[in-house]
C-alpha cells in the first residue's frame, strides 16, 4: 500500500519528469488520489505520456467513482472537450472525492500547483500550493473594489452608468 505522495511522485518518475506542467499534475494528482485507480492508470504511464484509451479499456471491475475519476483526469489533461461526467455526478462524488476534483481543477487551470516534500522520517508528504488562487482572488476582489468606486464616483458626477 502506498500513500498519495508516493503514487503521485512514481506516476512523475515514470514520466521521467520531477516537475510536470499543470495537465500531467492535474492527471496525476487524480489517478493518485486512490490505491485502485492508481493501480490501474500506472502502467499506462511512461515517457511517451498517459495512455487514457489504454487505461479506459481496463475499468472493468471499477466502480462508478473510479471510472468518473479516469474520465475528469483524461478531460482536464487534454484541456477540455466530451466528457460523460455531468455536474450531477460531480455532486455525488461525495468527499474527499468531490475536493479532489475541485483541487485538480484549480491546477489544470494554472491556480493551484501539487507540491510533493520528503519528511523527516523518509516519507513523503503531499500538499496543494493555493497562493496562485489566493492572489487572483484578492486581485479580483481589488477590481471589483476598483470598478464599484469608478461606478460610485460617476453617478455623483451626474453620469449615467449602466
Amino acid at each position: 500500500f502506498m500513500h498519495q505522495a508516493e503514487r503521485y511522485s512514481h506516476l512523475c518518475m515514470q514520466r521521467g519528469q520531477r516537475d510536470p506542467d499543470r495537465y500531467y499534475q492535474a492527471a496525476f494528482y487524480l489517478l493518485s488520489t486512490s490505491q485502485p485507480v492508481y493501480n490501474r492508470a500506472e502502467r499506462f504511464v511512461d515517457r511517451e505520456g498517459i495512455s487514457f484509451t489504454a487505461i479506459k479499456n481496463n475499468m472493468k471491475g471499477m466502480t462508478m467513482r473510479e471510472k468518473q475519476i479516469i474520465r475528469i483526469s483524461e478531460n482536464l489533461f487534454k484541456g477540455g472537450g466530451a466528457c460523460m461526467v455531468t455536474p450531477a455526478d460531480l455532486a455525488y462524488l461525495g468527499q474527499p472525492l468531490l475536493d479532489d476534483v475541485v483541487n485538480a481543477i484549480y491546477i489544470a487551470a494554472g491556480q493551484a500547483t501539487v507540491q510533493v516534500s520528503e519528511l523527516g522520517n523518509g516519507t513523503l508528504d503531499l500538499e496543494i500550493d493555493m497562493s496562485k488562487y489566493h492572489r487572483f482572488h484578492r486581485e479580483c476582489i481589488a477590481m471589483e473594489h476598483f470598478a464599484a468606486s469608478v461606478m460610485a464616483s460617476a453617478q455623483e458626477d451626474g453620469l449615467e452608468v449602466g
